[in-house]
């Protein structure tokens, strides 16, 4: 994969083992997402029915949160309500430079 991208005038391609590289990687990161969300929901369901509040053993430290209210500063209110406060107290803030990545 020396070539990662091909340029041919103004057209910009990846070779059909990069595209492929990069599709079962995506696939594969989402199988693994699913298989650690249902893990965690299976992990969650037996703490909460055993009153377990932590497990902390030399491998794991899983601590039990429970539902709880808590308090968010509605930005994008508060900006259309009040524009000119807003504006004095924004920052803008640089963010790295990265790519996007969507499986059709």
């Amino acid at each position: 994969m020396a070539n990662i991208i091909e340029r041919t005038g103004s057209d910009v391609t990846f070779s059909k083992e990069v595209c492929e590289r990069i599709i079962s990687l995506e696939k594969q990161a989402k199988e693994i997402k699913k298989q650690q969300d249902s893990m965690k929901k299976e992990i969650l369901d037996a703490m909460k029915k055993h009153g377990i509040l932590k497990i902390d053993n030399e491998f794991l430290n899983i601590a039990f949160i429970p539902e709880h209210a808590t308090e968010r500063f509605d930005s994008k209110t508060f900006k259309k309500e009040n524009p000119d406060v807003y504006d004095l107290y924004a920052k803008i803030l640089k963010v790295k430079p990265s790519i996007r990545i969507t499986v059709k």
